[in-house]
């Protein structure tokens, strides 16, 4: 994992220790934690790149993380959620019981939104696990390959460039399949990632564009 100085355009500090590919990392609180796809996490010092925590929650690889504001979010291939706080786990939570937690996403709210191979877009409230706030399944025919939050609601992304819109706060079903609020087919490939402007949704996935859509 390495850091760079925006200014100078140089590396400042390259923490290392990890013997898989490094998946994903997230930064909190002076803090950058790192998963492989062996399932090591690692928590290594902003400041110094030391290693200062290390260890392996599970045998499958870390698929995704998010930053919470209480600690980081943890994605595994196994479908579970892992919660850290200065590098350990303090929590899990089996987001999805048929295949990998894909993504993960924060709301304005507070909520935890999780994706998974099951197909499922879920949200979590951080102080009761016990059963989502919200919950949509069969969402795609495909695979979901990205997640994006504006405000309270979460779009995702998936392997037939469908993009959808899911009001994760309220848990209401939309007209769209899979109880969607809308849906946009935005590409004739998988959607890889999904971002936002003050005025517009921008989607760009396999075909090499990069489309905008105006919320209006």
């Amino acid at each position: 994992v390495r850091i760079w100085d925006l200014k100078s355009k140089r590396e400042a500090a390259c923490c290392t220790g990890h013997n898989a590919p490094v998946m994903t990392f997230a930064v909190d609180a002076g803090i950058i934690v790192s998963g492989d796809r062996s399932g090591v996490v690692k928590a290594f010092d902003l400041r110094t790149a030391s290693n200062v925590h290390s260890y392996r929650p599970v045998n499958v690889a870390i698929s995704t993380m998010a930053k919470m504001d209480d600690g980081v979010a943890v994605g595994t291939l196994d479908g579970n959620v892992l919660f850290l706080q200065g590098g350990k786990q303090v929590g899990k939570l089996k987001a999805h019981k048929n295949g990998a937690c894909s993504d993960l996403a924060m709301t304005g709210s507070g909520l935890l939104v999780s994706t998974g191979a099951d197909g499922a877009v879920r949200s979590w409230d951080r102080r009761n696990l016990g059963e989502p706030v919200s919950e949509f399944e069969g969402t795609t025919e495909d695979f979901l390959y990205a997640l994006h939050v504006v405000g309270d609601v979460a779009f995702t992304g998936d392997g037939r460039g469908v993009v959808k819109c899911f009001d994760v706060q309220s848990g209401e079903r939309g007209p769209a399949p899979g109880g969607a609020k809308y849906a946009i087919p935005a590409a004739q490939n998988a959607i890889r990632c999904i971002a936002h402007t003050d005025a517009s949704l921008i989607c760009a996935g396999d075909d090499g564009n990069a489309l905008m859509y105006d919320f209006a």
